[in-house]
């Protein structure tokens, strides 16, 4: 697959007047993994949630939002899967794993001829797809599972839509450390095999290096750069980007060695500032930093809103 999936143009979007995500350009490529990093409060979720159709109705949204290969508007739910930090938040207590997987597939996928009983094979095959077994697990409630089979079972319902797009929004944050490796190994394995795009958010660089195919970092709603992974990992052009890699843990880093920071913290929402918003914790700040926004430099999917960097050649 090549070209964009979806394009998505000035996105501007807040609530009660208070702009929180501001001018946003992302493309997000068909078959890749895109990561939306930053730390909380950047607007990652909020993107996201706009770009699913789940806003709140009382949420103030400008610009677009676009899908080159479709005629019709997509579905959250059958053509985009979303994955949530906490899969409690997504499952029901009290309906069986077996229901609420085949419940997506008997209404996104509904096939008149099909059965209840049919439905319900196909959720068995999507639990044993995503590393369950479905014959034992079908009547089995979610306080019956542990967080990393929950958020397997998760999966099995964002899949059951056959989506373009699967969202996951911080997919690993709730689970420990070796459950995170398999839930990342999973989601490389289908986003393969489905020729699905992926879109990750998260304020996790170590696991956007894991998946991402390319990464945009976002800092008070805004877009501040985006590459491939390997180009913005081993050259970042603006300083919050070198900051979310340094701070990132290193395992290689001897134990005695403090875990470097980013001093300061995020502009409230609203926060009118002139500049860039990053200038008040930028090493690098210099007063047009603090007097003016700087430009995008560079392509939509490789670039950097940076005084002090220059666009990749």
């Amino acid at each position: 697959m090549s070209g964009s999936l979806v394009e998505i143009r000035k996105l501007t979007l807040g609530f009660a007047g208070v702009a929180v995500v501001r001018d946003i350009d992302i493309d997000l490529p068909a078959g890749k993994v895109t990561a939306l990093i930053g730390e909380s409060g950047s607007g990652k979720s909020l993107t996201a949630l706009a770009l699913a159709g789940l806003l709140p109705k009382e949420a103030e949204v400008s610009g677009d939002i676009r899908w080159p290969g479709r005629t019709e508007a997509p579905q959250a739910g059958r053509d985009i899967g979303l994955v949530f930090q906490d899969p409690m938040s997504s499952l029901h207590p009290i309906l069986s794993i077996g229901e609420q997987v085949a419940e997506v597939l008997a209404t996104h996928r509904p096939n008149g001829k099909r059965r209840w009983q049919d439905h319900r094979e196909g959720a068995r095959a999507l639990l044993d797809r995503v590393g369950i077994d479905g014959a034992t697990s079908l009547a089995a409630y979610p306080h019956q599972f542990s967080g990393g089979m929950r958020q397997r079972v998760a999966i099995a319902m964002a899949l059951a839509g056959d989506p373009e797009l699967l969202i996951a929004d911080e997919p690993t944050t709730a689970l420990d450390v070796r459950t995170q490796g398999r839930i990342v190994e999973l989601l490389k394995t289908i986003g393969r095999e489905r020729s699905l795009s992926l879109l990750l958010i998260t304020h996790d660089l170590a696991l956007a290096a894991q998946l991402a195919d390319c990464i945009v970092v976002l800092y008070a709603g805004r877009v501040m750069e985006a590459g491939p992974l390997r180009r913005l990992l081993d050259n970042p052009r603006h300083p919050y980007t070198a900051g979310l890699i340094a701070t990132s843990l290193d395992l290689g880093r001897p134990r005695t060695d403090l875990l470097p920071e980013i001093p300061g913290s995020l502009p409230q929402p609203g926060e009118q500032r002139d500049g860039c918003p990053f200038a008040p914790r930028c090493p690098k700040a210099g007063l047009p930093c603090r007097e003016m926004m700087p430009v995008w430099r560079g392509t939509i999917g490789d670039g950097v809103a940076c005084h002090n960097a220059e666009a990749a050649a």
